[in-house]
């Protein structure tokens, strides 16, 4: 249980070889800083080195190619960091520093939501309230809504990242609204963020016609990824990216969502929203329910066996299809399949 170093000497090859990752890290990280940015190589100015890494003399060679200019490494680079975490704590504290230091929230956060997920509706879509890159302190909110009559409680799962699946996020937090009126579905629940600069996040969900507050206070919510292992979060990514369209209502690792709330629609469905809008009242009426089944179904599929999963992927898979045509018999078939899946698998 003692303190242990090390000290020994290696060859610059082998150090290099031994950081490679972290190289390649960087440099992604560089193009996403661009991206974000809206700015090509050649319109930054002057790139200044700071950090006591940026001494290796690689890290000096990869960033003058990839910005296709020569790096400046005059400041000391443990001092910058130094003084720029001063910096830092100085605008926490509320020190005036001048308008040169704008601070970001660097994940965007959100909430579970009965949402538009590979075309059908999933309880495990992520609803954006503050998106990524949004200078902080900063507040937003959206509207929700119940999915049940008589829904009296509603689950708030706040989650981070970019993925539009909850599954492939961080969960920073969760709490349950009880008491709600009950009323038939549409019941509006307000959904307030509200983040400052010592990264605590404050949840609000209000009831709009009852004014039911329920608050929860997130400390350090923007450094949940760095509690996580920041490697372990990209191998997940990776590999459900690749696997997405195999692995739809796969359990992978949360709990089984409850309590759901249906949020605004994201912009890439609008186009199907216009197309719902221009059927017939009673094929319309038949795929509304059909959504409300194949959300239903979603829910259950993490717990079944490999067989009744499989089967019920496959006729989610046929009535998106005839959805799509609107075949409204084909429609009631599949559905009426469903149900009795999901009567047998809830009667288990």
């Amino acid at each position: 249980n003692l303190p242990l170093h090390l000290s020994m000497e290696i060859v610059r090859a082998e150090y290099e070889d031994l950081i490679h990752p972290l190289l390649i890290k960087t440099l992604g990280c560089l193009d996403e800083a661009l991206t974000d940015a809206r700015l090509q190589a050649t319109e930054i100015d002057k790139v200044v080195l700071v950090g006591g890494a940026t001494r290796t003399p690689l890290i000096h060679q990869l960033l003058e190619e990839r910005l296709g200019r020569p790096v400046h490494s005059e400041i000391e680079p443990d001092l910058a960091v130094a003084m720029g975490a001063a910096v830092q704590g100085g605008l926490i504290a509320g020190v005036d520093v001048g308008p040169i230091l704008v601070d970001i929230t660097p994940h965007t956060l959100g909430i579970k939501s009965l949402g538009d997920l590979h075309g059908f509706m999933s309880p495990y879509h992520f609803s954006p309230i503050i998106p990524r890159n949004t200078p902080i302190p900063a507040s937003r909110n959206e509207i929700y809504s119940t999915v049940f009559d008589s829904q009296d409680a509603a689950e708030i799962r706040v989650f981070q990242g970019e993925n539009e699946d909850i599954r492939f996020n961080t969960l920073v937090g969760e709490f349950v609204v009880e008491g709600l009126a009950r009323v038939p579905a549409g019941n509006q629940i307000l959904v307030r963020l509200d983040l400052d600069l010592s990264g605590i996040l404050n949840v609000t969900a209000t009831e709009r016609a009852t004014g039911l507050v329920k608050r929860v206070t997130i400390d350090n919510a923007t450094e949940r990824f760095r509690v996580r292992q920041r490697s372990d979060a990209v191998d997940r990514l990776q590999a459900a990216f690749e696997t997405v369209e195999d692995q739809e209502g796969e359990d992978l690792g949360l709990e089984k969502p409850v309590l759901s709330l249906t949020g605004p629609s994201p912009r890439h469905i609008h186009e199907a929203d216009d197309q719902t809008a221009t059927m017939a009242p009673s094929l319309r009426a038949v795929v509304d329910s059909a959504n409300r089944l194949a959300a239903k179904a979603e829910h259950i599929i993490p717990g079944a066996s490999d067989a009744d999963a499989s089967e019920l992927r496959a006729l989610l898979g046929s009535l998106r299809a005839a959805i799509e045509r609107r075949s409204e018999d084909e429609i009631e078939g599949i559905s009426r399949e469903i149900e009795d899946i999901i009567f047998y698998l809830e009667d288990k």
